[in-house]
């Protein structure tokens, strides 16, 4: 039988659309597996393989120690697509069960089989089929949610879970098989580039002294915080300094999140959420799912961002964690029970690869203080703005800006930057910073531009600091003014 899939698939699939169903599936299936898409590469229970036996080729996903999904050769006709299932939601419309495929581990007393379905049944609206396995790989995720890694990972083909992700990737593979890969798509499967010091200090309008300062505290207490003023560039300066440690760009190994009053510990770390069937399931929250993955890769760095730590709830977030957080206090050795572990024996621990690098607005005054225990586990770096930098000017000169419009930005802004570090109720954590005045790519940064930062942006940032309306007007017209 002949198609238009190149090999092996033309002997796996027999159309274009079947093949795109069924990588469509085993995306659908790590995502009830818990399996975070963004950092699936380094997730080291998946494995995704295909068997090389001529005349049996088929598909077939790992996780843990157990198959989960088959997809078998077009020479078994209909029924070609094995799954794991709990016995007891075996279909009626499902093939025999395969004799001697019972798995030998239960799961809450509950024994588990590989079927196999019909694929006009598996697509099925309505399937059964679908429902069961469903079913089951909600059980089939609390076995394998402590597991690190899986024996089938050395076997693992990233490029089928690449395909899996990327539908336009799979598309191209699937058409030209995997014996020869397009020159055209080769180039995100390629090694990362390098990143130096040099590149991060690129935009950054620091000078190389500070910036390694600043990398060496990171690499010895592994948890920093960047305070500072608004518009400081605390976050894009985080980006650069986990790229700068680890030598290239990866953003698999770099996680962003964002705290703020609702955020809890459900979210960072382990809770109970609702689940597909009805009632609370157990989910790790992002924190946990990226120390396993930084676990699994201990050769590497890897880089965990809290943007505005300070707008959570910080003992609330953290809970027993504060502890981990420490240098000296990585590793296995350190392990200590989760609020939500089910067992004393069910431990966590964060690895010493992993790096925290949080963002504080000195400027927002509704936020909490930084917890003192959390302040203990931190060392904090001071951004200032940078308007009188010689970068910032050549910066600014290099995308555009007339030699009046940098003038006006440096002594207006400097002399405003003063008054508000002068302020009793103010001081140097309220200046404004250099980053209001960094223009994107395709604005140019004229008097008009620099007229509308002030009206748009500058103005209301006033009228939160002074009550006097007639002060913020002043202070308004002498930055307008030429």
């Amino acid at each position: 039988m002949s198609n238009t899939l190149g090999p092996p698939f033309d002997a796996i699939f027999g159309s274009l659309s079947e093949g795109q169903d069924a990588f469509d599936l085993i995306a659908a299936s790590l995502k009830q597996l818990g399996v975070d898409p963004v950092s699936s590469d380094h997730d080291k229970r998946i494995s995704l393989t295909l068997s090389r036996r001529p005349g049996a080729r088929c598909l077939r996903l790992n996780f843990g120690n157990w198959a989960i999904l088959t997809f078998l050769n077009l020479s078994q006709g209909e029924y070609r697509r094995q799954f794991v299932c709990r016995e007891d939601l075996v279909p009626n419309s499902s093939k025999t069960k395969l004799g001697g495929n019972r798995f030998n581990d239960t799961i809450e007393n509950r024994h588990f089989d590989l079927v196999v379905g019909s694929l006009e049944r598996f697509q099925a609206p309505d399937s059964t089929e679908l429902k069961a396995f469903n079913e089951s790989l909600f059980l089939v995720r609390k076995r394998f949610a402590n597991w690190d890694s899986g024996p089938f990972r050395p076997h693992h083909n990233p490029l089928l879970l690449r395909m899996a992700l990327d539908p336009i990737f799979r598309d191209t593979l699937l058409i030209s098989g995997l014996n020869v890969i397009p020159p055209s798509i080769r180039g995100p499967v390629a090694s990362l580039s390098p990143f130096t010091t040099n590149d991060a200090l690129d935009d950054l309008f620091m000078n190389p002294e500070v910036l390694g300062q600043i990398l060496s505290r990171l690499k010895r207490k592994k948890a920093i915080i960047l305070q500072g003023p608004p518009g400081v560039g605390k976050t894009f300066v985080a980006r650069r300094l986990a790229y700068a440690l680890m030598g290239e760009r990866d953003d698999n190994r770099v996680m962003m999140v964002q705290f703020h009053p609702s955020y809890g510990y459900e979210d960072f770390v382990q809770g109970y959420r609702p689940s597909i069937n009805g009632g609370l399931e157990r989910r790790d929250g992002v924190l946990h799912q990226f120390a396993r993955l930084a676990t699994n890769n201990p050769d590497r760095d890897w880089f965990f961002v809290i943007d505005e730590i300070n707008r959570g709830n910080l003992a609330k977030i953290f809970g027993e964690l504060l502890m981990l957080i420490e240098a000296d206090k990585r590793g296995p050795d350190h392990a200590v029970p989760l609020t939500y572990s089910e067992t004393v024996n069910e431990r966590f621990h964060l690895p010493t690869n992993l790096h925290f690098i949080g963002t504080m607005n000195t400027a927002d005054r509704s936020l909490a203080m930084v917890d003192y225990a959390l302040r203990r586990r931190f060392a904090f770096v001071s951004l200032n703005p940078a308007l009188d930098s010689p970068v910032f000017s050549d910066w600014l000169t290099e995308h555009g800006a007339p030699s009046s419009v940098i003038s006006q930005i440096r002594s207006k802004i400097g002399k405003l930057n003063t008054e508000i570090e002068n302020e009793r109720d103010l001081g140097p954590g309220f200046r404004i910073g250099h980053s209001f005045f960094c223009p994107n790519e395709n604005t140019t940064p004229d008097m008009a531009w620099y007229l509308d930062v002030i009206d748009g942006e500058i103005k209301p940032l006033l009228e939160e600091y002074f009550d006097s309306r007639e002060r913020v007007e002043r202070l308004v017209a002498e930055l307008q003014s030429d």
